[in-house]
């Protein structure tokens, strides 16, 4: 929405800007899985990408299972 901020400036919503942070999770997390794996084709599991991320993220998060159990001690 960068270009002709004016002309499209009405589609500018909370929905769409949600929808970019997500993406951007995504993006991440599938750099991460990449980077992280053993191979040139592993990709990490997904609990070691979301130790990683730092961060944590709160606004917009994955499954429940992505994430290791918090453990208070």
């Amino acid at each position: 929405m960068k270009h002709e901020r004016d002309r499209y400036f009405q589609e500018a919503t909370l929905k769409h800007a949600l929808n970019s942070l997500g993406a951007l999770l995504l993006l991440c997390f599938h750099h991460y899985s990449r980077s992280l794996g053993m191979s040139v084709n592993a990709m990490a599991h997904p609990r070691e990408v979301t130790r990683q991320l730092s961060p944590a993220t709160s606004l917009i998060r994955f499954d429940e299972g992505w994430y290791d159990d918090v453990v208070i001690v």
